[in-house]
């Protein structure tokens, strides 16, 4: 028993010495905020001139290796003389002409017609509306089923067409036939 109070004991010291250090140990102040926010900006900013430092460096090696293409000089001199003529033209001060119309017409004053004028444009569209309509229905093909029954309907019509000719022409033989025959009939008669 007296060894678990002596355990107990040294572990009470240790826990009083551990508290002792632990209430007088050193105590850091709070930073403010700003010391962060201006690291992490400076870092940012610091990046972005690397960052563009090295673009402008690679862009300069690449125009010392690179021959500029010929319509870019071209351009560039156009350019050039574009910026001189504005400059010269800027320092002499000299105005273009202000802008004079024409008088205006006469017939384009009058007043024109206007009920004439759409019954003209009416017609002109309903013209060429039925003339597009014509054309396409031209160009157009029924699929091949209805274009065969199409045929197939043409085709009796014009058997049909060609039973009445043929019918009328054979009534009017009869009908001749007739008349030849009264006509032979009649000068029979008359010999008689």
């Amino acid at each position: 028993m007296k060894s678990k109070e002596k355990i107990k004991e040294l572990k009470d010291e240790r826990e009083k010495l551990e508290n002792d250090l632990l209430n007088k140990g050193f105590k850091a102040n709070k930073l403010k905020n700003e010391i962060f926010i201006g690291n992490i900006s400076n870092f940012i900013e610091g990046e972005k001139k690397e960052r563009q430092r090295r673009v402008e460096k690679r862009m300069e090696k690449i125009e010392k290796e690179m021959k500029p293409f010929s319509f870019v000089i071209k351009d560039e001199e156009k350019q050039k003389e574009k910026m001189e003529f504005l400059k010269k033209r800027e320092k002499s001060k000299e105005k273009f002409p202000q802008f004079k119309a024409n008088n205006i017409k006469y017939t384009t004053r009058v007043n024109m017609n206007v009920e004439n004028w759409e019954e003209k444009e009416k017609k002109k569209r309903n013209e060429r509306i039925t003339k597009k309509s014509k054309e396409l229905l031209e160009k157009s093909k029924l699929p091949q089923r209805l274009e065969q029954h199409k045929k197939e309907k043409e085709e009796k019509q014009l058997k049909e067409e060609k039973k009445k000719k043929q019918k009328l022409k054979e009534e009017k033989s009869e009908i001749v036939n007739k008349k030849n025959n009264k006509l032979q009939i009649m000068k029979n008669y008359k010999k008689i």
